[in-house]
């Protein structure tokens, strides 16, 4: 695949042509006639992160990795050390930063993860109407985002309008017209200007806010994608920023475990279901073939009688040409006519006794037949008992997977009532192709989906359990197994 041809459906989607003239969007690392193998999307580059890609491979950011010119390259800062690995791997890297803020990111944040309608928007900031408390604002901002603090500038009660812009856009606090401001990056002094203005303001964070970059692009690129045959792996960007918090699995995660055990178990109550209707099938089947053979016999049967009439239609015309030769024994004149008859009678007897030899094997015939007919008919009857009795075993069998489904899916619902919006799309993307291996294990330092061993750095955030970890190899959401909870615990 040719990075001209993936650069020009982006440039489709998202012209790079609308970023901002600060902006580095584009074809940072690379050149338009390489062909790459394998393709990444990350908010982000890490040094890590590239070690773990793949050569010859296509990673796409939203953040440019060079936003000025470099005046050198001593591999000695954040950019130049990963750019050194990019070479070194033949790794491209395209960027997608304020053309895609523009065109899709801060539509798709405020209206499919936030859940807001967008009543108009100019090049950054969506405007929206709602009608909520500021602390419930708060709370929906923080379940919709997965943000157990916010820092917020409250000078309103309550919230009618909205103004709205991923990542950090202080900057555009003039272009405000709203009763609150929802960005990132909010400093201290902009705080004070905002309070000072009677514009409230709540910081969702620069990371936070525009990490979804990678399930929106994915979406926009589904359909070239399954076009080209490509599978976008979506890596585990890292928010630079670590918070204090007391050490408890990710609530995300676990519900991500759980939400996984359901869907395992769900799509292991059919086959169940098939299993037991094949039991029921096998008598069934038995009783079909001991019908087919009935019929069969009875068609013998039927075929013997009809032979054994067609004798005695032949009997009767014997014993009439008989009775036709006695009399004209009685009316013969000479020696020669008297032989003919004598050999025409000779010739009748021979098949009268013939014939009725054939009734008697016909008759024999018939008994066997009859014999075998009720032999059948009495194992049919043995066999449909079986199948009633087996059918309501298998009827209430299959009635008690129903009612442990119905509670699966009951308990699943439940989940998903409360389920975060974002992390069940992108764990539904997962399941697309890796079925109900999207969440799975870690034993041994290895992913209990592709098998292949984690690098170190991943195989200690999963330990951690505090963040949702992909496998840098396959793409699946990593947890710890049994094995590493014992360790960790000894």
């Amino acid at each position: 695949m040719k990075i001209k041809d993936i650069y020009e459906v982006l440039n489709s989607i998202s012209p790079f042509e609308l970023q901002e003239k600060w902006d580095n969007s584009g074809l940072l690392v690379g050149n338009m006639s390489d062909s790459f193998e394998s393709l990444y999307l990350s908010m982000d580059l890490d040094l890590d992160l590239v070690k773990n890609l793949k050569s010859n491979s296509l990673v796409i950011t939203h953040h440019p990795l060079i936003f000025s010119g470099l005046k050198r390259v001593n591999y000695d800062t954040y950019s130049t050390k990963i750019l050194k690995e990019l070479i070194k791997k033949d790794i491209a890297l395209i960027s997608m930063h304020t053309n895609i803020d523009k065109t899709h990111l801060n539509k798709f944040v405020v209206e499919k993860i936030l859940n807001f309608k967008i009543e108009n928007q100019n090049e950054f900031i969506a405007n929206v109407k709602i009608d909520m408390s500021f602390n419930d604002l708060l709370k929906h901002l923080s379940k919709k985002l997965n943000l157990e603090n916010i820092k917020f500038v409250k000078t309103k009660d309550y919230i009618k309008t909205l103004a709205i812009c991923t990542g950090s856009a202080m900057s555009l606090i003039d272009e405000v017209q709203a009763d609150c401001f929802i960005t990132g990056d909010i400093k201290y002094h902009d705080a004070m200007e905002a309070k000072a203005r009677g514009l409230s303001l709540i910081d969702i964070r620069h990371y936070e806010s525009e990490n979804h970059f990678n399930i929106l692009l994915e979406e926009l690129l589904e359909e070239y994608l399954k076009k080209n045959k490509l599978k976008a792996i979506i890596t585990a960007s890292k928010n630079p920023f670590e918070f204090f918090k007391e050490k408890t699995l990710n609530k995300y995660l676990q519900d991500l475990i759980a939400l996984s055990k359901f869907d395992t178990s769900i799509s292991q109550f059919d086959p169940k279901i098939e299993n037991q209707k094949a039991k029921l099938a096998v008598f069934v089947e038995t009783a079909e073939a001991l019908k087919v053979s009935i019929n069969s016999v009875y068609l013998e049967i039927d075929e013997l009688k009809s032979k054994r009439t067609k004798n005695n239609i032949h009997l009767a015309e014997l014993k009439t040409k008989l009775d036709q030769i006695a009399k004209k024994n009685k009316e013969v004149t000479n020696e020669k006519e008297l032989k003919a008859l004598q050999l025409e009678e000779e010739i009748a007897k021979e098949q009268v006794s013939f014939a009725n030899e054939e009734i008697e094997r016909f008759d024999k015939l018939t008994i066997a037949k009859e014999e075998k007919l009720k032999e059948l008919q009495e194992k049919l009857k043995t066999e449909e008992e079986d199948i009633k009795e087996i059918k309501i075993a298998v009827d209430n069998e299959i009635e008690a997977i129903n009612k442990e489904r119905n509670v699966i899916y009951d308990k699943r619902n439940e989940l998903l009532d409360q389920f975060d919006k974002k992390i069940l799309t992108f764990y539904e993307k997962i399941k697309r192709w890796a079925k109900d291996t999207a969440v799975v294990p870690v034993k041994q330092q290895a992913c209990y989906g592709c098998f292949i061993k984690i690098n170190d750095k991943t195989y200690a955030e999963v330990l951690k359990g505090e963040e949702i970890v992909n496998c840098l190899h396959c793409g699946r959401i990593l947890y710890k197994g049994e094995e590493e909870t014992a360790v960790t615990e000894a």
